[in-house]
């Protein structure tokens, strides 16, 4: 009986990493696509853009609440694009 609770407990384990790598790329993907045209948009329209890019980018039935941060500074420019999910 323990060995099948290391099994399953094995599995949730590489699934969550699995989805944490997922969101990870898809946060960097919109992070460079952002990085090009956030100079020219709004707070709200890049927080917007950037929720549009890593939903359609992280499509993981599992994890739940995906929420999505962003902060941009104009000079120096620097754009961060943060996520999470359950």
């Amino acid at each position: 009986m323990p060995i099948i609770g290391f099994v399953g407990a094995a599995v949730d384990f590489s699934r969550a990493a699995s989805a944490r790598s997922a969101l990870q790329s898809a946060l960097d993907s919109t992070a460079l696509t952002l990085s090009k045209e956030a100079a020219g948009l709004t707070t709200t329209q890049i927080t917007q853009k950037a929720t549009e890019y890593v939903t359609a980018l992280f499509n993981r039935p599992e994890a739940k609440n995906l929420a999505v941060t962003v902060s941009y500074t104009k000079s120096p420019s620097s754009l961060t694009v943060g996520g999470s999910a359950a």
